[in-house]
């Protein structure tokens, strides 16, 4: 008996060092998206400057061209504003898929529970399927 019970100690603290192993890289992967969608957001604000320097620009050398100098500004700022928006909503489209901690976090106690619920309700513990069930409540 006390042997089982080492052997279980053991499994259950492998069981938990890969939980962790796994939740570091769940954890890694959502930090990833997140630097990801930070650079788009940073490539829109960097375009939306460009568009101010380029008015600038166009205002002053649109003024030898044949289009009126605000003619020739509105079009290069409205492209260059399009392109903008565009880099914007790519940016908060991936960040709306970054998971937070809290999820990865109860994600894998979930699973992990769930995981133990199958084995114990298989028989392999001994407890009967109607106890073996495990429902974490009040989550955060």
């Amino acid at each position: 008996m006390l042997r089982d019970l080492r052997g279980l100690a053991r499994a259950y603290v492998a069981v938990l060092r890969a939980e962790l192993a796994q939740a570091a890289d769940d954890l890694t992967a959502s930090g990833r998206s997140l630097v990801a969608a930070v650079v788009l957001f940073g490539a829109a604000a960097g375009l939306t400057l460009l568009v101010v320097a380029v008015l600038v620009y166009v205002a002053i050398a649109a003024l030898s061209l044949w289009l009126p100098a605000w003619g020739a500004g509105l079009v290069v700022a409205g492209i260059l504003a399009l392109v903008a928006l565009l880099v914007g909503l790519a940016a908060r489209a991936r960040l709306r898929r970054v998971e937070g901690p809290a999820t990865v976090v109860r994600r894998r106690v979930d699973d992990h529970l769930g995981w133990w619920a199958r084995r114990v309700s298989d028989g392999e513990g001994g407890v009967p399927a109607e106890r073996a069930k495990v429902e974490p409540e009040d989550w955060p």
